[in-house]
């Protein structure tokens, strides 16, 4: 879980777990308002692939470790990236519906 507040992460995490006491959460602090605390998440995100496993296939048919690494991260990233966008042309037309306005993502 990537949290703002960690006492309030904590509660979440906890209420979780008194739910389902099997699950494995992990609660990372991210303020996205600071970037040393982005870059603190990032470094720790991209630190979690996998090193040199035997040679194995994922259930996509893909070779695991490259799936792990590199692929995956990058579908979860664009997939967020056109949410964003999405979401940022809703609010556009929901809140300036009267007027014209022009949304560019820029990647």
């Amino acid at each position: 879980m990537a949290i703002r507040n960690m006492p309030a992460g904590r509660e979440v995490k906890e209420a979780i777990l008194k739910q389902n006491p099997t699950a494995k959460i992990d609660a990372m602090e991210l303020d996205v308002s600071s970037i040393a605390s982005v870059n603190s998440f990032v470094s720790y995100y991209k630190s979690s692939g996998i090193l040199a496993p035997p040679y194995m296939l994922s259930k996509d048919n893909m070779e695991l470790q490259f799936e792990t690494n590199y692929f995956g991260k990058d579908v979860v990233c664009i997939f967020h990236i056109f949410l964003m966008y999405a979401l940022m042309l809703l609010w556009n037309m929901l809140t300036f519906s009267d007027s014209v306005i022009t949304s560019t993502l820029c990647i």
